[in-house]
Parts: C-alpha cells; structure tokens; sequence
C-alpha cells in the first residue's frame, strides 16, 4: 500500500491524483475527446447572465453546461495517458468530494436561473402596448 494525498492509501502500482491536477490535465481533454473542461467557462458566464437578468441565456449556457460535466465519467472507461508515449495509461476509479461540489454549483445555478425566469414579471412588447391603447 501506499499513500496519496491527504494520507489516503491506495494500492502500489496506482496514481492517485488531486483535483487541482485534474483541472490542469482537463485543459488537454479536448484533444482526446473530453470536453468536461468547456462546463467551467459555460457557468462563470451563466452566473454573468443571471446577473445582468438574461435568464433565457443563462439557462442555456447551463443546460450545455450539465451534460458536459457528466462527461467526465468517460474517464472511468476512456484511458488517458500520463506520458507523450503513450505507455503509461491511467483510468479514473471514481470522483471525490471535489467533483460534487463542483457538479452541485452547475445544479445549483442552473437551479437559480430558472427560479429567477419564472418569477421574473413578463415584459410587455411594443405591440402588446399598442393594442392597450
């Protein structure tokens, strides 16, 4: 056995990584077919909507958001390599804690948005003023 971070032990032969070098690894996973990493850029900017009140935007954003970020379980059968060589292959066995939260805040503003869209008061359109009159 040995031991990882945080003193977690795991068995010889195995490479335990941190969520931090998982972001940083995630940067190439376009180029192997991964596209989880798009999910980060797709919720700061639906949080940027839901500030600015463009909820349809962000719903959006976040709806592409979510099936990106459960792409991230293709790494549980997609091997990826941790050499240019191509001979060390590594296979993620399960996420942590840290891919939950991660997770839950898409969830979460996705969550916000649509609260924030269906309790928003309709706005009239040019049209519909018109015909008030």
């Amino acid at each position: 056995m040995s031991t990882g971070p945080g003193g977690v032990e795991f068995p010889a032969g195995h490479v335990v990584k941190t969520g931090t070098q998982m972001a940083l690894g995630g940067l190439l996973g376009p180029f192997l077919g991964n596209f989880a990493v798009l999910a980060n850029p797709l919720l700061l900017f639906s949080c940027i909507l839901v500030l600015l009140r463009r909820t349809r935007g962000a719903i959006l954003c976040l709806a592409f958001a979510v099936p990106l970020a459960l792409q991230t379980f293709q790494l549980m059968t997609m091997p990826y390599h941790e050499d240019e060589g191509g001979v060390l292959v590594s296979y993620m066995v399960h996420p942590l804690a840290g891919w939950y939260c991660w997770f839950g805040a898409i969830l979460l503003a996705l969550t916000l948005a649509v609260v924030e869209h269906l309790s928003a008061p309709q706005q009239s359109t040019m049209s519909e003023i018109d015909r008030k009159e």
